[in-house]
């Protein structure tokens, strides 16, 4: 079983990563919803239930965000929000514990920033949550969520610095 935890865990880390280097959100968005499912299966088969829960929601709140369910993808989002507060009450009262709220925070963050953001917001909400996702690699000792979210930081680097050289570039007129 944990050969296939982490052939799932680099799978999701290289379909990841590739998503977050690509120009277009609309790309970026569709292969993020692979490595969702990617790291799901990874989380879920290391017994980290709660990450495999937040990547479960990310996938339904992006894909919903993509077919235009916003109805769907808000829904998802606020359950989201939710599960912030429920989880702190669940580890003040001895029932989780605190670094459950790790992957709920960094998951927060990073879908709310796939789902809801374009450009630049887009990517600095993805790489504040990758700074929690990588505190929960830590935590579960799990080397493949923290190579991933280290190399997807570098990775929005690269999509920033494609955007902003796009952006000031001058188009040619004859191209369009």
């Amino acid at each position: 079983m944990e050969y296939l935890s982490d052939i799932s865990g680099y799978a999701a880390l290289a379909i990841t990563t590739l998503s977050l280097c690509m120009k277009s959100d609309r790309i970026l968005r569709g292969l993020n919803i692979v490595g969702c499912l990617l790291w799901f299966t990874h989380f879920a088969l290391i017994g980290a239930l709660a990450a495999a829960f937040m990547l479960g929601l990310a996938a339904v709140m992006i894909t919903a965000s993509m077919l235009g369910k916003d109805r769907v993808s808000e829904a998802a989002w606020w359950v989201n929000i939710a599960l912030i507060p429920a989880i702190a009450l669940a580890a003040l009262a001895g029932q989780a514990e605190w670094a459950s709220l790790s992957p709920v925070i960094g998951g927060f963050l990073i879908n709310t920033g796939i789902a809801r953001c374009r450009g630049h917001v887009m990517s600095l909400m993805i790489a504040a949550g990758e700074g929690f996702w990588i505190l929960t690699g830590l935590i579960l000792g799990s080397l493949p969520v923290v190579a991933a979210n280290l190399i997807n930081i570098g990775a929005l680097g690269i999509r920033t610095l494609w955007r902003l050289h796009g952006a000031r570039r001058p188009r040619d007129p004859s191209s369009t």
